[in-house]
């Protein structure tokens, strides 16, 4: 990738397929969540306002980044003496296939897919049919929102819900959520006012 590829993907902003996170602080389940979905790519040290920040690389953390990348690709034994063992009294099937196995049967049962978080041990989260973490749909719904908004700053509720595919309750929760962070205003009634936006 160049500086032209990086400045376009700059102006265009998050997607579906495109993510920036400031901070390394949650880049796991990221990883792990772009992974599970239809792929995409991670930019490390861009802000969600587009801003370069840049973050400092170590040895370690190119490790912990691979690891993370090859997780359920590439069998790495944590505990190889319990593993021998657990091999050996046919405790195990076969070695190095478990994470893909899980994905795949999750899949062929038609269950949300598995989320795997690290810290200094893997766990697995396995959610209930319609138990969703909305925060990140919100987040984007947001974005959006600000997005039109930035077009037209006379644009109804109404008009940004047909736009967005959203109920109207769903644009007002994330209007008021962004009126009370400072991010958005509104100058004027509901009728023959406009927003103003303070980002």
């Amino acid at each position: 990738m160049n500086k032209t590829d990086l400045r376009f993907i700059l102006q265009e902003g998050e997607g579906y397929r495109i993510e920036f996170k400031e901070a390394l602080s949650g880049l796991d389940r990221e990883m792990v969540a772009f992974a599970n979905a239809s792929g995409g790519k991670i930019f490390v040290g861009i802000a969600d306002d587009k801003t370069v920040k840049g973050v400092r690389i170590t040895n370690t953390l190119k490790s912990q980044i691979q690891d993370i990348a090859n997780f359920g690709k590439k069998s790495v034994l944590r505990n190889p003496i319990l593993a021998d063992l657990l091999n050996r009294v046919e405790y195990i099937e076969k070695m190095g296939t478990g994470i893909r196995k899980i994905r795949d049967l999750m899949k062929q049962a038609g269950l949300s897919p598995v989320e795997f978080e690290f810290t200094s041990f893997v766990t697995a989260i396995f959610r209930r049919p319609g138990q969703i973490v909305v925060q990140k749909s919100s987040q984007k719904s947001s974005q959006k929102i600000l997005v039109l908004i930035r077009q037209n700053s006379g644009v109804t509720i109404d008009e940004l819900a047909a736009s967005l595919q959203l109920t109207d309750r769903a644009i007002k929760k994330n209007l008021s959520q962004m009126k009370k962070t400072g991010l958005l205003k509104r100058i004027g009634p509901d009728k023959g006012g406009h927003w103003e936006v303070n980002a």
